[in-house]
């Protein structure tokens, strides 16, 4: 890894093993491009699938008594395997999301 990379990595705004563990999985080594596929993180996926919902609105038109049912769990293993969202875990037990 060139320094202009190393100091890229350490002014990111995204944690540095998210980032590294991204640039391994793709890869890549653009931190900007890293940067900008970001969507955060949680303590597990299901976690960051139910507050990127709140966030967005996502299911704003479902009535509240019905978003219940909503299956979180499903959602990111589709969203995952069909190749939507790179998941990397890291050492701190933080699951960290970026968009494809």
């Amino acid at each position: 890894m060139d320094t202009d990379t190393r100091d890229a990595i350490e002014a990111s705004h995204v944690d540095n093993d998210a980032l590294l563990g991204w640039m391994d999985d793709t890869g890549s080594d653009d931190v900007d491009d890293a940067e900008d596929r970001y969507l955060g993180s949680a303590d597990s996926l299901t976690e960051w699938a139910e507050q990127y919902a709140d966030d967005t609105g996502m299911l704003d038109g479902i009535p509240s008594d019905l978003r219940y049912y909503f299956d979180y769990e499903a959602w990111m293993r589709d969203a995952t395997l069909g190749g939507e969202l790179h998941v990397v875990s890291t050492p701190d037990g933080q699951v960290h999301v970026f968009h494809n």
